[in-house]
């Protein structure tokens, strides 16, 4: 039991770690005037550049918010079902059951907006008749990649979880240090991502305000 206990605490340390990494990112956001939604007011301008940046700085913007969502659920999802499961089978059972449901309804709506926002920038590259040998479409393939990527993840690190409670009455180490691989990997990603997404936003926020200034 003792084992139980001191394992579980390192779970939501962990856990709590990435939960206050992306709040802190969340902050930042909201301090700098960009985290509540808002965008230039430059919808008016009719400069067609300036129209098709900011149509992606929007989709940054919904990028970054997706993926700073995954700690607090694919994280605390995991985390929760596995200090479940530590009361005993009964409760693991119970615990992997309402995990599954909530990925059906939280997790798997965070895929579908990925899919969404790729879709999105796909169409406003074709509406804007961008060039398939523009780093522009490159970046659209990074950001499918990046979504792939951290679903991937996600997928992974429920799947892990799932393996380490059935083994939670036996011995689990082995599956409890493959459970905080797959956090840390998933974590990193988040962090990463998160921040590219963040350059990304701001260069375009940035290229918006030079064009608009040079038209004026």
């Amino acid at each position: 039991m003792k084992k139980h206990v001191m394992t579980a605490v390192c779970i939501l340390l962990a856990a709590a770690c990435v939960c206050l990494s992306a709040a802190l990112v969340l902050s930042a956001r909201d301090e700098d005037g960009q985290g509540a939604g808002t965008t230039p007011g430059l919808a008016t301008a009719s400069s067609s550049d300036i129209q098709f940046k900011l149509a992606l700085l929007h989709l940054y913007k919904e990028a970054t918010d997706v993926t700073l969502v995954l700690p607090y659920t694919t994280v605390n999802l995991t985390q929760t079902a596995v200090t479940r499961a530590f009361i005993g089978s009964a409760e693991g059972e119970a615990a992997i059951r309402e995990m599954n449901e909530r990925v059906d309804r939280t997790l798997n709506s965070a895929f579908e907006t990925m899919g969404d926002i790729t879709d999105k920038y796909a169409a406003v590259l074709k509406e804007y008749g961008i060039s398939s040998a523009s780093s522009y479409q490159t970046k659209l393939t990074e950001l499918q990649n990046m979504f792939a990527s951290l679903k991937n993840a996600s997928n992974e690190l429920i799947s892990r979880t799932r393996t380490l409670i059935n083994r939670m009455n036996g011995d689990y180490d082995a599956y409890y240090t493959s459970y905080l691989e797959q956090l840390s990997d998933l974590s990193g990603k988040i962090e990463t991502y998160g921040d590219t997404l963040e350059n990304e936003y701001l260069a375009l926020l940035s290229a918006i305000s030079d064009s608009y200034e040079t038209i004026q």
